[in-house]
């Protein structure tokens, strides 16, 4: 291969890997706060099912009027826009699920309880697009917000999934792990699984805590897999303090712009370290 080609080719292959960095970044702005329930920590046994969310070991209600959703709360680390949540979801063996799904967020109310009244940003999932209807493992599921809400930092917020019946019979798992499941568990700090139910329309929400649920009534911590994004808001304010979050917060690549600037850059010096020696050797012959 001449020296002229060989520095195409390289060239070429700095363009394609910085193409590929910039298909990376599919989530918009920066991670804030997280729940990373990984596969070896989560409770597997009592994992809360949806829309049948008492427990893996428990028993639910039927009543085709009722209705019943699970939440995560959190705490804001960073005041600006929330442009995605990332939720750790599963399907269940034998299940057949709906075509698509929602996925919300709310504000709390004093209690620090989710309140399904006062929602700031929703968005839909196309199952298809998910693992949900083929693999029982957990995987997560991103929801991008068109028209991203304003949070504050230090304020306490709520991811709720779309309400739905009770059914005997399941689709979906949201991964959870607490004080009384499978190996070491860290405790988000900034909130706590919740789950709901509504026995009429007329009837208000009845909020309980995912631990409650699996210890009947018991204390303890439980905490669903989840993640989420804020990017800054266009006037620059005063931040508090972030909450705490997991030790094990993933780094999270939400712009390949700098990938592509290094690739683009790792291409020029591959071309001048072939081509120039070559020029000034020609220059210098007599």
């Amino acid at each position: 291969m001449t020296r002229r080609r060989l520095a195409a080719a390289l060239a070429a292959l700095a363009l394609t890997l910085g193409a590929a960095g910039t298909a990376l970044a599919v989530i918009p702005g920066t991670l804030d706060q997280s729940h990373d329930c990984v596969a070896t920590h989560c409770n597997t046994a009592n994992t809360a099912l949806y829309p049948h969310w008492y427990s893996g070991n428990g028993t639910g209600n039927n009543d085709s009027t009722g209705r019943v959703t699970l939440g995560q709360t959190f705490t804001a680390g960073r005041s600006g826009h929330l442009t995605a949540v990332s939720l750790y979801l599963a399907g269940i063996d034998g299940a057949a699920p709906p075509a698509t799904f929602t996925v919300g967020v709310v504000a709390t109310d004093s209690q620090g309880v989710p309140n399904l009244g006062s929602a700031i940003a929703a968005g839909s999932v196309t199952t298809a697009d998910t693992t949900i209807a083929t693999s029982t493992d957990p995987a997560w599921v991103t929801v991008v917000f068109a028209t991203p809400p304003t949070v504050t930092a230090g304020h306490k917020y709520a991811i709720v999934l779309g309400l739905a019946g009770w059914q005997d019979q399941a689709w979906m798992r949201w991964a959870l792990d607490s004080t009384v499941g499978e190996g070491a568990y860290t405790d988000y700090a900034g909130g706590e699984a919740m789950a709901a139910t509504q026995p009429k329309s007329s009837d208000p929400w009845n909020w309980q805590t995912m631990i409650s649920v699996l210890t009947d009534g018991g204390s303890g911590t439980a905490d669903f897999g989840f993640r989420t994004y804020v990017a800054a808001a266009t006037t620059p304010s005063a931040v508090p303090t972030q909450p705490p979050t997991d030790a094990a917060t993933p780094t999270q690549t939400t712009s390949g712009g700098g990938a592509t600037a290094v690739f683009a850059l790792l291409a020029v010096v591959a071309v001048a370290a072939i081509i120039l020696p070559s020029r000034v050797a020609r220059r210098r012959r007599p």
